[in-house]
Parts: C-alpha cells; sequence; structure tokens
C-alpha cells in the first residue's frame, strides 16, 4: 500500500486461515485471486466474484499450474493477485511453491498481508481458521515487499515469506 493508502500492483500473501476478514481488503479492485477446484473452494469463488475480484480456479493440489499461467497471461489481471499461501489443505503457516513461482514470473513484489483482531473464534479445521466476533475492531497489517530474484533457492524464499508473514501476524 503506498503513502495514500492505495494498493500497489503486488502479489499479495495471506495465510488461510484469515481469509474471511482480508477478502474485502482487496473487494473492488480488480486484483485477481486464486481459489481452490473444490466444493469449500465453489462457495469462495461465488463470494469473491460478489466483491469483484477476478479469479483463477486451481490448487497446490489440484489444477494449480494452470491457474497460475491464465493468471499471467490474462490481461485482466494486470492489478495484482491475492495468493493464501499455505492452502487448501496445509499445513498451516507452510508457504507453498505457487507464490513464489508467480511473483518470479510477473515480476512483481510479495507483500505479505495479515490481521491483528480484538475479539475472535478459531474454527476447529486445519488452517484453525479465524472469524472476528461482530464489533469487534482490527487492524490490518501489510508487510515489507519482497522480490524474488531468479538466482534465489526457492526453499529459502518460502522461508522469507513465512518469517513476514509469522511476524506481522502474530
Amino acid at each position: 500500500m503506498d503513502e495514500e493508502g492505495v494498493l500497489k500492483e503486488a502479489v499479495y500473501a495471506i495465510w488461510h486461515n484469515r481469509l474471511f476478514l482480508l477478502a474485502g481488503v482487496f473487494a473492488g479492485r480488480e486484483i485477481c485471486a486464486i481459489v481452490s477446484k473444490s466444493k469449500d473452494g465453489e462457495l469462495i469463488a461465488k463470494a469473491l466474484d460478489v466483491l469483484g475480484y477476478n479469479l483463477a480456479r486451481g490448487s497446490s493440489s489440484r489444477g494449480g499450474a494452470q491457474a497460475l499461467l491464465q493468471m499471467l497471461k490474462n490481461k485482466d489481471y494486470n492489478k495484482g493477485f491475492v495468493v493464501t499461501v499455505d492452502g487448501p489443505r496445509g499445513p498451516c503457516y507452510k508457504v507453498k511453491d505457487g507464490v513464489v513461482f508467480l511473483a518470479l514470473k510477473s515480476g512483481l513484489p510479495i507483500i505479505p498481508v495479515s490481521y491483528k483482531i480484538s475479539k475472535s473464534f478459531t474454527i476447529n479445521s486445519w488452517d484453525k481458521f479465524i472469524i472476528p466476533f461482530p464489533f469487534s475492531s482490527a487492524q490490518i497489517i501489510f508487510g515489507e515487499p519482497f522480490f524474488v530474484k531468479e538466482d534465489m533457492d526457492l526453499l529459502a524464499s518460502k522461508e522469507i515469506i513465512e518469517k513476514k508473514l509469522k511476524i506481522i501476524s502474530e
């Protein structure tokens, strides 16, 4: 986000369990989100479509490579991307390869995004999905941009992203 509060063109990296609140942050901004082809993904895709997202369907377990290529080729997705980096099945807080590939091939920086919330409850799921209580306060946090370079090690890149997301999520 720049000084005036305008979102920059970037690959926004979020944890899967923080999707609920963060979906509204990027609403109406013509940003592309990658969404699983699962039944749960279908519900999320419908909600994100209403919020004005461009969508690419796929995940690390099914159709992810095609979805990433679709995102890179389609001119409608030039406002940036949102990726749940540990989805769709985890493990929780472990970054998968797709976000690194997307950032490298698009040339865009990865910007970690998370939030701190005053009151919430956690669903007993693989990702410990967080749902804010009504009327609770939230602080959206944008981390420092991180550029992936051709000569960088994949594992090291993923570890840097994990560290940046964990720092702003605590």
